[in-house]
């Protein structure tokens, strides 16, 4: 399933000045660590704080900071339930899709990648 990038998404090359309404997108990320560096840059975009981000977490089925914690560190993908909380507790809930085709594309082509081993 394939989906237009949302209008608010630039690529990654085109220069976006100031927070105002530009999220990080994750839309044009292929691998793991950029995906991850894309979290932690969406966190500080947020400015919210680890507990408020659990606080709002928990109405999107909850995101303990700990977890949040990990999230920002970790060598693989954020399983989709945490991800989804992370991005509608960073009110950014419009970029829900775009979080998702895109740890879904990745998760595909990491799983294609060990399988040819």
């Amino acid at each position: 399933m394939s989906q237009e990038p949302h209008e608010d998404c630039p690529p990654p090359e085109r220069k976006v000045p100031g927070r105002q309404d530009n999220p990080p997108c994750p839309l044009y990320l292929t691998t793991v660590p950029e995906f991850i560096d894309c979290v932690c840059r969406t966190l500080v975009w947020s400015r919210l704080s680890l507990r408020q981000v659990e606080e709002r977490a928990a109405e999107y089925g909850g995101l303990p900071r700990s977890t949040l914690s990990y999230m920002t560190r970790r060598k693989t993908l954020p399983p989709e339930h945490q991800l989804r909380a992370f991005v509608y507790a960073c009110k950014i809930g419009n970029h829900w899709e775009n979080w998702r085709i895109t740890r879904d594309a990745i998760e595909q082509e990491e799983f294609t990648r060990r399988s040819k081993r």
